[in-house]
C-alpha cells in the first residue's frame, strides 16, 4: 500500500523544487494518500506524520480522518488538528466533541482551544446539544478558552454558561458552576445564588467560591454576594467553604452570623479562623466566647 501510494503522488509532483523540496512534497502526498489505506496501523501513522510537517494543507484530509471507522486513526487526527489550528477544522472538531471515545473527545477539545476564538460560537450552540456528556465537555472547552481568551469572551459566552447552571443533569450543572468562576460577574448573578440550593455538593461549592469571588472584586460586588454567603453558613457541606470565604472578604458584617457558626463542631475551627482574619472586629465578640459553657469552644478561641 505504501508503494502505491508513493507511485499515485509521484504523478502529481510538482516541477520547478529543488531535490529536497520535491522530496518532501512527495512525502506530504504519500502521508495524504496513506489516509485512505485499508489498513488501520497506516491510516493512523499517516495521521500523525501529517501534523508533524506543519503544513496546513494536511488540515481538509486530516478533517476527513476524524470520521475514520476506528477511534485510533480519529485521535491522531484530532491531536494532529491541535498542532495545525485552522478554523476550517472548527466544525468537524465540534462533531468530534460526540465521539463515542472520550481521548478522542479530548483531543478534538485541545484542537478546538489551539484555534480560539473562531471556536466559541460553535461551542455555544453545541451547549443544546442532546446528550447530557456533550454539553458538560463542551462547557470544560469553554471555561479553557476563557483562561485562553481572557475577558473579551465574557460577551458572547457568559450568558450561555450561567444558563447551563440551569441544565436539567446534574453533572452539566456543576461543570457548568466550576467554569462560571472563569467568568468575571460585577454582582451576585441569581442563576449562581440559586446554585446554592442544588442538588449536587459540588455545583454548591463552586458557587460558594464564585459568589466570594465576587464579593472580593467590588464593593458593590460585596454588597450583593455577602448576604448569599452568609445564608451558605448554614449548609453543613459548604458551611465551611462560606466561612472560609466570608474570612478573606474581611467584612465586618460577617462577624455575628459567624459568631453564631462557630457553636457548631462542624463548623467551629474554620468559624473561629475566619473571624480572626476579619480582625479587630472579631476580637472582643471572641473574648466574649471564652465565658462559653462549651469547653471545646473556649479551647478553639483560646
Amino acid at each position: 500500500m505504501k508503494e502505491a501510494a508513493r507511485m499515485n503522488a509521484t504523478r502529481q509532483h510538482p516541477q520547478g523544487l529543488s531535490p529536497e523540496e520535491e522530496q518532501k512534497e512527495l512525502d506530504f502526498k504519500v502521508r495524504v494518500e496513506l489516509l485512505k489505506s485499508e489498513d488501520e496501523a497506516l491510516r493512523e501513522n499517516a495521521a500523525v506524520e501529517l501534523g508533524c510537517v506543519g503544513d496546513l494543507r494536511a488540515v481538509e484530509p486530516l478533517m476527513e480522518a476524524l470520521r475514520d471507522k476506528e477511534w485510533p486513526v480519529r485521535f491522531a487526527a484530532a491531536e494532529s488538528l491541535a498542532h495545525l489550528p485552522d478554523v476550517r477544522a472548527v466544525g468537524a472538531l465540534v462533531e468530534c466533541i460526540a465521539d463515542n471515545h472520550g481521548g478522542v473527545r479530548d483531543k478534538a477539545g485541545c484542537a478546538l482551544q489551539a484555534i480560539g476564538e473562531p471556536a466559541v460560537e460553535p461551542l455555544i450552540a453545541a451547549l443544546n446539544h442532546e446528550r447530557a456528556e456533550v454539553r458538560k465537555q463542551v462547557i470544560y472547552i469553554l471555561g479553557e478558552l476563557r483562561r485562553i481568551l481572557g475577558e473579551p469572551m465574557d460577551l458572547h459566552a457568559a450568558e450561555p454558561m450561567l444558563n447551563a447552571l440551569k441544565d436539567p443533569v446534574p453533572a452539566v450543572r456543576e461543570a457548568a458552576a466550576a467554569c462560571v468562576r472563569e467568568f468575571k460577574l460585577s454582582h451576585a448573578e441569581v442563576r449562581v445564588v440559586e446554585a446554592l440550593k442544588d442538588e449536587r455538593f459540588g455545583t454548591r461549592f463552586y458557587s460558594v467560591q464564585k459568589l466570594t469571588d465576587v464579593a472580593r472584586s467590588s464593593d458593590s460586588g460585596k454588597d450583593s454576594a455577602l448576604p448569599h454567603l452568609i445564608g451558605a453558613i448554614e449548609d453543613p457541606q459548604i458551611g465551611p467553604v462560606a466561612a472560609e470565604g466570608l474570612g478573606t472578604i474581611g467584612d465586618p458584617r460577617a462577624v455575628e452570623p459567624l459568631l453564631a457558626s462557630i457553636e457548631r463542631d462542624d463548623m467551629r475551627q474554620i468559624g473561629v479562623t475566619a473571624l480572626l482574619r476579619i480582625g479587630e472586629p472579631s476580637v472582643l465578640p471572641l473574648i466574649g466566647k471564652m465565658k462559653s459553657e462549651n469547653p471545646a469552644l473556649r479551647a478553639e478561641v483560646a
